[in-house]
C-alpha cells in the first residue's frame, strides 16, 4: 500500500512565508527529520511504501498525483487557531482515509478555550480562567493570584515559560502585554494555577478507546509547588524532569485518572491516540489541563514515546498501533 507521510518541518515553513515575522519559539511543535525518518522505517518495514508529502501547497500535488491509499497525518498546521485542521479537512474532501483526528476536533483541541468549555460541559474538572481578548481589557482586579498565563491557540508550552506563572497584578500585566506583542491577534488565558503533581495520561483506540499509559512529570530542581512544565523544561528536559510510568497512585485514583481521560476522549471526538494533560491538587481532584489530538512523535523525546517505553511498547509498535487503529475505522 502507498502511505502519505503529512508533516511540518522547520525548513518548509520558511518557504513558505519567508518573510512572514516569527517568534522565538514558533518551530517548537513542528518535527524534525529525525521523526519523518523513524516513521517512514517504520511504515516501509510493514511493507508500504512510504511517500513523504510534508505540508502546503507541494503536499497537495503530490497527493493528487502520487495515488496515495492512506495518510499518516502527524502535521501540526501553519497559521490560525484551526491550522491542526487544514490537513484532516483536505484528507476529508478528498475522501482519502488518514490517521488522527478530524477536521472538527483537531481545531477545537488547540483551541484552548473552546476546550476548557467542552471538557467542563463534559463534566471534567477545569482550573478557573479568564480570557483576555486582543486589544481589550478586562477588570483585572477580580483576579485571584497565583494565575498562569498563556496564548490561547499555541502547543507543545509555546508561550508558556517559567515567568508565565505571576503573583500580583504588576507580574500580570507585564505578562499580558509579552503575549500580545509575541502572539499577537489571539486571546490570552489567566488561568488558576494548581499546585499540585502533573499527569498526562495517553489513551488509544475508538469504539472501545483504552489507556496506552499514565506518565507523572516530576521536578528535579524545583518544589512541586513551583513547577511548570514550561518550553525551558522540554528543550532541557533530561535534567529538569523524571518521568515515572506508571506513576505511585492509589488504585482509586488511578481509576478515576483514567476514566477522566477516556470520557473526555470520547466527548472531544478523538480518534486513534491522544494525549490528556492533568494536574492532581493536594484534595485529590484531577484538573483537565489540555488535550493533544496529535501527540509528538519524535523516537526519543516526545512524552507518549517516552510513556510507552516504560509500558513496554517499542517505538516501532507504536507506530504500527496507530496506523493499524486508524486503518481499522476505515475496513
Amino acid at each position: 500500500m502507498r502511505v502519505g507521510l503529512t508533516y511540518n518541518v522547520k525548513f518548509e515553513v520558511d518557504n513558505l512565508e519567508p518573510s512572514r515575522p516569527r517568534s522565538e519559539d514558533m518551530y517548537e511543535e513542528f518535527d524534525s527529520p529525525e521523526t519523518i525518518k523513524a516513521i517512514c522505517a517504520v511504515l516501509e518495514g510493514m511493507d508500504h511504501e512510504c511517500v513523504k508529502l510534508g505540508y502546503g501547497r507541494s503536499a497537495v500535488s503530490k497527493l493528487i498525483n502520487n495515488g496515495i491509499d492512506f495518510v499518516f497525518n502527524i502535521a501540526e498546521g501553519y497559521c490560525g487557531r484551526s491550522r491542526e485542521a487544514h490537513i484532516p479537512a483536505l484528507l476529508e474532501m478528498l475522501h482519502v482515509p488518514h490517521s488522527g483526528p478530524d477536521p472538527f476536533t483537531a481545531a477545537l483541541s488547540l483551541d484552548k478555550i473552546s476546550a476548557k468549555k467542552l471538557a467542563a460541559y463534559a463534566g471534567a474538572t477545569t482550573p478557573a480562567h479568564y480570557v483576555v481578548l486582543p486589544d481589550k481589557e478586562i477588570n483585572l482586579q477580580v483576579v485571584r493570584f497565583p494565575v498562569i498565563v498563556k496564548p490561547a491557540y499555541e502547543g507543545s508550552s509555546i508561550g508558556i515559560r517559567q515567568d508565565s506563572k505571576v503573583f500580583n497584578l504588576p507580574e500580570l500585566e507585564k505578562k499580558i502585554t509579552w503575549l500580545r506583542a509575541n502572539y499577537p491577534s489571539q486571546p490570552v488565558i489567566i488561568e488558576q494555577f494548581i499546585s499540585g503533581r502533573e499527569f498526562t495520561v495517553g489513551i488509544t483506540g475508538n469504539n472501545t478507546p483504552k489507556v496506552l499509559g499514565v506518565m507523572e512529570i516530576v521536578p528535579i530542581k524545583k518544589a512541586l509547588k513551583d513547577f511548570i512544565y514550561s518550553l525551558e523544561v522540554k528543550r532541557n528536559y533530561l535534567e529538569e524532569v523524571e518521568y515515572i510510568c506508571p506513576p505511585n497512585l492509589s488504585e482509586a485514583m488511578m481509576q478515576e485518572l483514567t476514566r477522566v481521560a477516556i470520557h473526555l476522549f470520547n466527548n472531544f471526538g478523538c480518534r486513534d491516540i491522544a494525549r490528556f494533560d492533568f494536574r492532581i491538587d493536594d484534595y485529590g481532584t484531577p484538573y483537565f489541563l489540555e488535550v493533544n489530538t496529535l501527540p509528538g512523535l519524535h523516537p526519543v523525546s516526545s512524552d507518549i514515546v517516552i510513556m510507552a517505553r516504560a509500558m513496554g511498547i517499542e517505538y516501532d509498535q507504536l507506530i504500527k498501533k496507530i496506523f493499524n487503529t486508524a486503518f481499522a475505522r476505515y475496513n
